[in-house]
């Protein structure tokens, strides 16, 4: 019997799944708690190895501050081919959950302000704007 081989839909979502997780800086055992699973078979959604049912899909959802459309959003509106969200950088998704976790820690108002502007020239200067 020949092996069944992921599906482009089962592996955008579980890339998206696991990018949001690594965004929150929650383990794939958080996930698995949550569900009533494993942290292997989240392992295997991510991969997208294994299909996640609506109920599933519905947990992860509320454990990670979306709604479940995000997983099936239009690649094409966010700016990047599916190709290149699919081959995003962890580095650069655990980069982001940093900034994340310590922007707040910014006690000066006028110095968040000013990393964001920066951050936004930087990123100007990225896409040729």
């Amino acid at each position: 019997m020949p092996q069944k081989r992921p599906n482009d839909i089962d592996r955008t979502v579980g890339f998206r799944l696991m990018h949001r997780r690594k965004m929150l800086g929650k383990s794939q055992g958080d996930l698995a708690d949550a569900a009533g699973i494993s942290f292997q078979q989240v392992q295997k959604y991510e991969k997208g190895v294994n299909r996640i049912s609506p109920s599933k899909l519905s947990v992860f959802a509320d454990q990670l501050g979306i709604t479940p459309s995000y997983f099936f959003k239009n690649t094409e509106a966010d700016g990047l081919p599916l190709s290149e969200n699919q081959k995003l950088n962890v580095a650069l998704v655990q980069d982001a959950a940093e900034l994340n976790r310590l922007f707040p820690l910014i006690p000066d108002e006028g110095m968040r302000r000013t990393l964001i502007e920066f951050v936004k020239a930087v990123a100007r200067v990225k896409v040729g704007s």
